[in-house]
C-alpha cells in the first residue's frame, strides 16, 4: 500500500486490523522529562518497553506529531512527492486491546479515513514532524548530504 485514492485520503488500513504500522505512545513525567512507563515484555531475547497506547497508521509513514486535538503524520515512498495528512485524534475515540507477545495488551487506536481532514503534496523526501502549537516543522531528507544528489531531481532539496 504505496499510494491514496485521488483524493490524497488516506487508504484503508487495519495488524490490529490487517495493518503492520504502528506508532506506540508512551507517558511522560511532564516534570523530569522522563518516560514513566517501566513495565517490560520479553521480544525474542530482548526486553522492550510496554507501550501505553498504539496507534495504527497508514504504510509509508515517516513522521508524526500530535498537537490539541489534531495528528499529522508525512508519507513518502521513494523520488515521488511526499504528503502530509491531518487527522482528529483518533485517541479521543474508544480504544481496543492489542496484544502484545507474552499475553500482554495494551490500548490501541487506529488513524484512518474516519478520522480524516485533509491531506497535501510535498516535496520527495518528506520525514520527520514537530508541532509547536503554531508552525509544523518537517524534515526531508534531501537536506541531507548523502541524499541530496538523489532529491535534486526530484526538487526535494534547496540549496
Amino acid at each position: 500500500m504505496h499510494s491514496s485514492n485521488d483524493d490524497f485520503a488516506p487508504t484503508q488500513h487495519h495488524s490490529a486490523r490487517g495493518k503492520n504500522a504502528w506508532v506506540a505512545a508512551y507517558r511522560v513525567d511532564l516534570q523530569t522529562s522522563l518516560l514513566r512507563a517501566r513495565t517490560t515484555y520479553r521480544v525474542g531475547s530482548k526486553a522492550v518497553l510496554k507501550p501505553d497506547k498504539v496507534l495504527f497508521v497508514r504504510e509509508d509513514v515517516q513522521g508524526m506529531a500530535v498537537a490539541g486535538s489534531r495528528i499529522a503524520l508525512t508519507t513518502s515512498f521513494g523520488s515521488g512527492n511526499s504528503k502530509l495528512a491531518v487527522y482528529r485524534s483518533a485517541l479521543e475515540g474508544a480504544a481496543f486491546n492489542v496484544s502484545l507477545p507474552g499475553g500482554n495488551r495494551t490500548a490501541g487506536y487506529i488513524v484512518d479515513s474516519d478520522n480524516h481532514l485533509w491531506t497535501v503534496e510535498m516535496p520527495a523526501g518528506a520525514e520527520d514532524l514537530e508541532w509547536n502549537g503554531r508552525h509544523l516543522f518537517t524534515l526531508f531528507e534531501g537536506g541531507s548530504v548523502k541524499y541530496r544528489s538523489r532529491w535534486r531531481k526530484s526538487g526535494g532539496t534547496i540549496e
